[in-house]
């Protein structure tokens, strides 16, 4: 899973911001005010955002509108036509399973922040998201929710009424919004930690072996294009960003360099190489972030010093409560109490 930098066209968020807009005139200058992203760009055709940008974008719309369904409603939006010229490619294949393979394959051209695999089994076959880029916590959560819901709309569209019943696992808290997921009668949904952020999807084979019901005629965008494409993103020159979201969001494990390295396909050396690069350890800020998440565990009171050592990693609480004293001269229990 090699980082590249994620270019992200503005065509993905415009409908979301038509929505918003509608309803708050004042909104696209109130997002200039926060993001310095002005209005002409984000409703440009062919204008695009960096990962940062799009990360701004995403928390300015939450904190101005009070939403926590922007993911959803972006989900909901996503049609072939937003895909360019890989929806073009995708609209001209014959299965489910050839659309899924297709956008797998040149997953960059379609959500560059994540990379997608697909396998297929003999009962079913699996998706799994995975970010390939550093993000805040809500804008991961709302492109699990965007990849989920434009997927089920993609499916639907493909093979209408036929849409067998299929299964996801969103790795998040159940979101204030989940009664939207009704509207997707045929998904069930659970929305529940996992050790490495990722979002595991199982449709029936069966599926994937349906014909589609596009039957789009033309010529088709040939496999070199979007080869071409898809080697046009630079290669990533931030890696720390990734690795501290993968070290904050993991759950009840606590991942190693070499762990992390094997995901991106480079030795433990070249990893801590380049974390170097940017000025820092592995082991420095892993530790760091597992000791940030620890005091907003206890400090908010929901979890039990037991809970926490769980959730973070820890085989034994001795070994926690140790780790914590000596970072924060006082015990897990203590710093608890005190909230």
């Amino acid at each position: 899973m090699p980082l590249y930098q994620p270019i992200i066209p503005t065509r993905y968020a415009q409908p979301l911001i038509a929505l918003l807009s509608g309803m708050d005139a004042s909104l696209l200058l109130g997002l200039r005010e926060d993001t310095g992203i002005d209005a002409a760009r984000l409703c440009s055709p062919d204008a695009e955002l960096t990962m940062a940008e799009f990360d701004m974008l995403m928390q300015a719309l939450h904190r101005r509108t009070g939403r926590s369904d922007l993911g959803f409603e972006l989900g909901n939006s996503i049609t072939l036509a937003s895909h360019g010229l890989l929806g073009a490619a995708m609209a001209r294949c014959r299965t489910v399973g050839e659309v899924l393979s297709l956008g797998a394959r040149f997953t960059r051209l379609m959500s560059p922040s994540f990379t997608l695999r697909y396998r297929a089994d003999a009962d079913a076959h699996t998706l799994v998201w995975q970010p390939a880029a550093g993000m805040s916590s809500f804008t991961l959560h709302a492109f699990y929710e965007i990849h989920i819901v434009s997927l089920y709309r993609l499916l639907e569209s493909l093979v209408g009424s036929r849409l067998p019943p299929f299964e996801t696992r969103l790795p998040m808290p159940r979101p204030p919004h989940a009664a939207r997921y009704d509207s997707l009668p045929k998904l069930k949904v659970q929305f529940a930690a996992a050790d490495l952020p990722a979002v595991r999807t199982r449709i029936p084979a069966s599926l994937a072996a349906l014909p589609t019901a596009w039957g789009a005629e033309g010529d088709s965008p040939s496999l070199e294009d979007l080869q071409r494409l898809q080697a046009s993103f630079p290669p990533a020159r931030q890696w720390r960003a990734w690795v501290e979201l993968m070290l904050r969001e993991c759950e009840g494990c606590q991942p190693t360099q070499a762990e992390l390295a094997e995901l991106l396909n480079v030795s433990a050396h070249t990893l801590a190489r380049r974390l170097r690069e940017e000025g820092c350890g592995f082991r420095e800020l892993a530790g760091e972030i597992r000791h940030q998440r620890a005091l907003a565990m206890l400090r908010e009171g929901r979890y039990t010093v037991e809970q926490a050592a769980a959730r973070l990693g820890y085989a034994h609480v001795s070994n926690f409560s140790h780790a914590f004293s000596r970072a924060e001269g006082e015990s897990p229990r203590a710093s608890r109490r005190r909230g």
